[in-house]
């Protein structure tokens, strides 16, 4: 478990979750349609969707309540670390994401770069990205692409 504050928490993603977490996807599901997934997602969906693994899994909670999911992927060709995350409509608002994605972000940016993408007209998470310290290195008609570089570690001694 992570502590982003006192009520903000990072739970590593596991079945015990997948019932709560559908309940959240569907309470929100109108406010989650820029998502592929989110317009067919089912309970069984997201069961198979925890148990695929793909990277590090956390869901957000706030006052021990889900409100969300943040992921990460292994480094790409490119060393990249990619980083994907949606949260309930309840909970948007609030600057937790802004929150989350800096602290995930400062951690791995010790190690790798990072990045992430938006879709050209989601501007609520292109000012929450730029927010968390991501630049934007490139765009298309449909996505804007953002980073936040390697940190350089100091020099030894």
């Amino acid at each position: 478990m992570v502590y982003i504050t006192s009520r903000i928490k990072l739970e590593e993603l596991d079945q015990r979750h997948a019932a709560p977490l559908y309940e959240v996807i569907e309470a929100s599901r109108a406010g989650l349609l820029n998502l592929i997934w989110a317009e067919s997602a089912t309970l069984e969906s997201t069961k198979k969707y925890i148990d695929t693994p793909r990277g590090k899994r956390n869901v957000i909670t706030v006052n021990n309540e889900i409100a969300g999911v943040i992921e990460t992927w292994q480094p790409d060709e490119d060393g990249f670390i990619t980083v994907g995350y949606w949260l309930s409509t309840k909970f948007r608002g609030y600057g937790i994401m802004q929150l989350v994605l800096r602290k995930v972000s400062d951690s791995i940016v010790a190690y790798a770069p990072i990045k992430a993408k938006v879709k050209t007209g989601n501007k609520k998470s292109l000012r929450m990205l730029l927010g968390a310290g991501f630049v934007m290195y490139g765009a298309s008609s449909t996505w804007k692409y953002l980073m936040r570089p390697q940190k350089d570690l100091p020099e030894g001694e």
